[in-house]
């Protein structure tokens, strides 16, 4: 089972590759991004978090690795 830390980078890392194909999305378009990453808990730490991975991107950051041990870039779900 995921711990919230993980849930909340996991939501993170999706909102950043997400964000790799849509870089001029509006705020309506990355709500509805997020909303389709997690329809059955849109939890709005979550919803933050995946908002927060889109920026990072516009921003040319990327967020930091789920889990240290292997930095490599997540996948999307």
């Amino acid at each position: 089972m995921e711990t919230l830390k993980e849930s909340i980078l996991a939501a993170e890392w999706a909102g950043y590759h997400w964000a790799q194909q849509h870089l001029d999305a509006t705020a309506d378009e990355v709500e509805d991004a997020c909303e389709a990453y997690f329809p059955e808990h849109m939890s709005g730490v979550l919803a933050y978090a995946f908002e927060r991975g889109w920026a990072m991107a516009r921003e040319g950051k990327t967020p930091q690795p789920i889990n240290p041990d292997q930095p490599s870039v997540p996948t999307p779900h």
